[in-house]
């Protein structure tokens, strides 16, 4: 089972919205189970639907007499037809799954033709009957549709779509959409905001539902707010669509796991595709009424982004309005106040990324000095585009921000994401380039960051080889960069040579 949780990050603004709707949806549906308004058992006629199954059953009979050939099992027409449309108090027979499996085929061939009123089944002898009594059904339900509020193809007004939105046909029906609501919904309000997104939510059920409901069968009723969830996952993949979507799974369909795919990828096959397979197999799910809400949302999305002010990657518009006031500010804290915001509605801004870490880096190590929240941002940050970096194969440009970070700063924490190979290219890159002092920065975070590790040693007789070789030209910069491993058992011996070094080195200019 996979659960969509939309981006995952803070929203500007609270989704009352989406709160109110979901909940008022539970509340109607509370109400329809207490039977305190309207239930779809007044639908129901047991007498006439139990002679349409029983006509059913006799019309797949003579349809698998004269088709038996197809179905391939040895079974007779009568035991067919009383697996195929059993009677409810009847005990479920026990047959193999593969011939149960040929049944169900066979019977869904016949309900396909049923429904498109194939002349194979026209032409059965049984099919006048079952015309007859689904005839009296369907005027049964007519005249109860008179009577209450519900919506079908004869019986269209404002309040009966309203109605409609916000009643579901059973547990499953209502936890799918609402799950799915919640996913979606509040970040498309967080985008737009409460009375559009209410506006965008209602107008697209509107539209989609009654359109729907006059291609419906006579005596059948729609009902659900799935046409306005698709509206609002439509409106989703428009504004979000080249940012990653976070879901949650079930492994082993016991341990709940995190993931992320790009919403690009994930809608179109999880959401919009199913829907149009749904269509062409002639299911009792209103796909219809779900394109036709999509499209609705799509022209609510498509007409906010035409008027924005701001295009990707920023997805809020209060980002974008702390990112314009933070490029005006001088460094300092509150700039990186306004660039955190920034950060946390929306990590993957390259722009937001690329100044906090300039701001950062130009404040004076006093102003910055305690500030946990400010660190730990930065280091989130810079971990992200020095990934990023190497994906790209710009080894450069992560040698030239590392380069930057003062002495005293470890790495530990900037290569948490990086494999082992990925942290000893970057160490040889910034070897090859030059900046052997740079190297071994990142070869004491490899060791601290995987000790047990097959390349440790060697990783650990290259820092040593470096220093006693002489290839770092300032002693005193190797002595503040060791500083900070010294209480690292496993680099005693690293950190004792580089305090002899220093030693001896201070004893020679005193000497002098």
């Amino acid at each position: 089972m996979i659960i969509p949780t939309g981006l995952g990050q803070k929203l500007p603004k609270r989704p009352y919205v989406t709160y109110f709707i979901t909940l008022s949806c539970f509340v109607v549906f509370g109400l329809q189970i207490s039977k305190k308004i309207i239930s779809l058992k007044v639908l129901e006629n047991k007498e006439l639907q139990d002679k349409r199954r029983v006509t059913k059953s006799k019309l797949f009979n003579e349809y698998c007499q004269s088709h038996k050939s197809f179905l391939g099992i040895k079974l007779s027409c009568d035991k067919v037809s009383q697996i195929a449309y059993p009677e409810k108090k009847k005990k479920k027979n026990k047959i193999k799954r593969r011939i149960k499996k040929k049944i169900t085929s066979f019977k869904n061939e016949f309900e396909l033709k049923l429904i498109k009123k194939d002349a194979v089944v026209t032409s059965l002898s049984e099919y006048q009957s079952y015309l007859e009594i689904d005839a009296q059904l369907s005027n049964f339900r007519e005249k109860k549709l008179a009577e209450y509020p519900l919506l079908g193809k004869n019986h269209i007004s404002l309040t009966r779509i309203l109605f409609a939105q916000f009643t579901h046909n059973g547990l499953l029906h209502i936890f799918g959409n609402m799950l799915l609501l919640l996913a979606f919904g509040r970040n498309v309000e967080a985008r737009i905001g409460h009375f559009n997104f209410f506006c965008a939510y209602i107008i697209s059920g509107s539209i989609a539902m009654p359109l729907y409901a006059l291609s419906m069968k006579e005596g059948t009723v729609l009902l659900g707010a799935s046409a306005n969830v698709t509206a609002v996952i439509s409106m989703f993949y428009l504004f979000f669509r080249k940012n990653n979507l976070k879901l949650v799974y079930l492994f082993l369909g016991v341990i709940p796991k995190k993931l992320e795919v790009p919403v690009k990828f994930y809608l179109p096959l999880f959401i919009f595709i199913p829907d149009i397979i749904g269509l062409v197999g002639h299911s009792d799910v209103a796909h219809m009424a779900h394109i036709y809400g999509a499209i609705c949302g799509a022209s609510f999305a498509y007409a906010f982004l035409t008027k924005e002010a701001f295009s990707t990657p920023f997805i809020y518009n209060e980002e974008w309005l702390n990112f314009k006031k933070a490029k005006k500010t001088a460094p300092s804290i509150k700039k990186l106040k306004l660039l955190s915001s920034c950060y946390q509605y929306n990590n993957s801004n390259p722009h937001v990324q690329e100044l906090y870490i300039d701001s950062f880096l130009q404040l004076e190590q006093n102003v910055i000095k305690g500030k946990k929240d400010s660190v730990s941002i930065f280091e989130d940050i810079l971990s992200q585009r020095l990934k990023f970096y190497h994906k790209s194969k710009k080894p450069e440009l992560s040698i030239e921000v590392l380069d930057s970070l003062p002495l005293r700063n470890k790495f530990d924490n900037l290569f948490k994401s990086f494999n082992q190979s990925d942290i000893i290219k970057l160490g040889d890159s910034c070897y090859h380039s030059g900046n052997p002092l740079l190297a071994i920065r990142v070869y004491l975070s490899f060791i601290t960051l995987y000790p047990k590790a097959k390349n440790s040693k060697k990783i650990k007789a290259s820092i040593l080889n470096i220093i006693k070789n002489g290839e770092v030209d300032n002693i005193n910069d190797l002595y503040k960069a060791i500083i900070p491993y010294k209480s690292n058992i496993l680099l005693k011996d690293i950190v004792i040579t580089v305090y002899r070094i220093y030693q001896n080195q201070q004893i020679e200019r005193n000497a002098s």
